[in-house]
């Protein structure tokens, strides 16, 4: 994929923080290939958001009822924005009954042969 590792690593940061502070252990941190998609993801058991907070995340400055007074509601609109500027998107979804997922989801870059 193309992207920019402090870019990147600010992403992924914002991710794992909100489960950190919002979900259930356990927290899962991972990366998959597949069907020409390349995601790195960060996972809990906390089945997530209501449907209504959920379709809102990732907006500037929001501060839905999962966010601490404390908190600014930038932290998934700048992982919105570092996978929108590599022509990817950020998915936040839930996975069976309990799990949530938030994923930074690029399209892959083939290789060139040598």
């Amino acid at each position: 994929m193309l992207a920019d590792t402090t870019s990147l690593q600010e992403a992924v940061k914002n991710l794992l923080s909100n489960a950190l502070k919002y979900g259930r252990a356990p927290v899962r941190i991972g990366a998959t290939s597949e069907n020409g998609v390349a995601s790195i993801w960060v996972e809990d058991v906390g089945g997530g958001p209501d449907p209504e907070i959920l379709s809102a995340l990732g907006t500037r400055f929001n501060q839905s009822g999962l966010s601490r007074q404390n908190s600014s509601g930038l932290g998934l609109a700048i992982a919105h924005a570092v996978a929108r500027s590599f022509e990817g998107q950020l998915v936040l979804d839930t996975h069976g009954d309990r799990t949530f997922r938030a994923a930074l989801c690029f399209p892959e870059i083939k290789a060139e042969a040598a």
